[in-house]
């Protein structure tokens, strides 16, 4: 009886070969993305409408711009809770975050507006409208005093419009003039004129490089507006700063 005779080796092709088995994707992954999207968003969503001039956006709808980067954060620890790894803690991170950003700011306005200039760059730069700084003493809401605008800076006033400008800060923040006492670091071209310039009590105090007597700027606030009175010497090149 005649024997079936097998090869020993089975001839193969490309196509009796097994693709290699697709790894399944890490649980949570999904989950963990989204949270880092969402935890980004919370922070960027507010700014980028308000770069793109869309602030107004959510306004006609009714909606306080204050909602959508609450809910995105909120979703941001939804998916971070829900994922793995450091993109989900990443998300959680930032959710968190956002959340007590929008709580400080919320909390300063609502109980301590006399600390409302802390928070006015974040309004700032979300486009909102800005809380009004109350004055430190009596409580009641202070108006924002005009800035004096830029001078040539090689010349006596820039030095003093800089100094009147930090006067004017501090005012729109709350804080009473005679409370004003500051110090003005002098940078090398405002050394060419000036051997100190200094805030008293909200008064203005400059030495002059060539002059034996002080220039003296009384401030009169009126509404948002802050008068200079000039006494001592008072150079050429400033006079048009002081009021009479």
């Amino acid at each position: 009886m005649a024997k079936l005779s097998l090869p020993l080796f089975k001839k193969t092709t490309p196509f009796d070969q097994k693709a290699p088995a697709k790894k399944p994707p890490r649980p949570g992954a999904a989950a963990a993305a989204l949270a880092l999207v969402f935890g980004i968003a919370a922070f960027a969503v507010l700014p980028l409408l308000n770069a793109l001039d869309m602030g107004s956006l959510l306004a006609d709808t009714g909606v306080p711009s204050y909602a959508l980067p609450v809910a995105l954060a909120v979703l941001a620890l939804v998916c971070g809770f829900k994922g793995e790894g450091g993109a989900a803690l990443a998300g959680k991170i930032l959710g968190v975050l956002c959340l007590l950003l929008v709580g400080l700011c919320a909390a300063v306005t609502q109980f301590a507006p006399q600390f409302n200039h802390l928070v006015q760059p974040v309004y700032r730069l979300a486009g909102l409208e800005e809380p009004v700084a109350v004055s430190s003493v009596t409580g009641k809401p202070v108006p924002k005093i005009e800035f004096k605008p830029a001078v040539n800076p090689d010349s006596p006033a820039d030095a003093l419009v800089f100094t009147q400008n930090i006067v004017a800060e501090r005012v729109s923040q709350g804080v009473e003039l005679n409370q004003i006492t500051e110090a003005l670091t002098l940078n090398d071209t405002q050394q060419k004129y000036w051997l100190n310039v200094s805030i008293l009590q909200g008064a203005i105090n400059a030495t002059p490089v060539d002059g034996e007597k002080a220039l003296v700027m009384l401030p009169l606030q009126e509404g948002k507006q802050i008068t200079w009175i000039c006494s001592g010497e008072v150079p050429q090149q400033v006079r048009s700063m002081c009021g009479e």
